[in-house]
């Protein structure tokens, strides 16, 4: 069974949320929460719950952003000490694996994301959404840094691209 992560910063209409959950989700973030909250709720039946963590300078993710209708967040992306994210644990739902328990299963993910800016810098890549591993993991598959990225490509001729 393909499950999917569905990564919305906002979502505006009860029947948009509906058809959503229809589709069974693995994941669901809204990313709604206001201002002093410190759990990214997963909507979906598994309530696989992510933590917001700021950056430094606690300016990142801005909580209780104006979204469409409701709530949003806003960040500055990445998950460096210079911005916030969201972390979301380890879920073997979220990280399905081929029969060889070596390899990834196919997916889908959606994400709804309004860039404000893009960066001149030539390797500055804004990365919303990604999933990926650490070379500091002992446990296989996850200890080589494999995984995949959605992000804007940067300069003028910028681009959303998945890989």
């Amino acid at each position: 069974m393909r499950r999917r992560l569905v990564f919305y910063p906002f979502t505006w209409l009860a029947p948009v949320t509906r058809t959503v959950l229809s589709n069974n989700p693995a994941a669901y973030y809204r990313l709604e929460e206001l201002p002093g909250a410190s759990v990214a709720v997963d909507s979906s039946p598994n309530h696989f719950d992510g933590v917001y963590v700021q950056n430094l300078a606690g300016t990142s993710p801005v909580l209780g952003a104006p979204g469409l209708a409701t709530n949003s967040i806003t960040v500055n992306g990445g998950t460096t000490s210079d911005n916030g994210y969201v972390q979301i644990p380890y879920h073997p739902e979220l990280n399905l694996l081929m029969p060889d328990n070596l390899h990834g299963a196919p997916f889908s993910v959606e994400c709804w994301v309004l860039p404000t800016s893009v960066s001149s810098d030539p390797n500055g890549y804004s990365i919303p959404l990604s999933m990926f591993g650490s070379y500091n993991d002992p446990n296989p598959p996850y200890n080589n840094a494999n995984g995949w990225n959605i992000y804007q490509s940067p300069g003028p001729t910028a681009r959303w691209i998945f890989n």
